[in-house]
This record gives structure tokens, C-alpha cells and sequence, in this order.
């Protein structure tokens, strides 16, 4: 897993969390994908919000 800062201007800082994930499924055509992703702020009036999720599928 590696982390990314990017600094947004008026905006904060962002993060990109790469990982890699495996899926072993029972079926050849069948996969559900879920992802449940949540962030943790350091002040109470921040949103705490997940920008975005990139899945690639091979």
C-alpha cells in the first residue's frame, strides 16, 4: 500500500491510497464488489468525505 499527498490550493491537503486487491470468486462470470472506504479528520468541522474509488477489474 502507498499513500499520496496532494495539496490542494484553498482546499487541504488530498490523499491517494493505492492497494491491491485479489477477488477469488466462485463463479467465472460473477463478482460483487463492494468497498467501504471512510477517512478520519483531525477537527471536528471538516467533512469526512471519500473523494473518489477506482476499481480495475482483469
Amino acid at each position: 500500500m502507498s499513500v499520496h499527498q496532494i495539496p490542494v490550493l484553498g482546499q487541504g491537503d488530498y490523499y491517494v491510497i493505492e492497494t491491491e486487491l485479489t477477488l477469488i470468486t466462485r463463479g467465472e462470470n460473477t463478482l460483487l464488489l463492494s468497498v467501504d472506504a471512510t477517512n478520519q479528520v483531525q477537527e471536528e468541522n471538516e467533512q469526512n468525505n471519500v473523494i473518489g474509488v477506482r476499481v480495475n477489474v482483469r
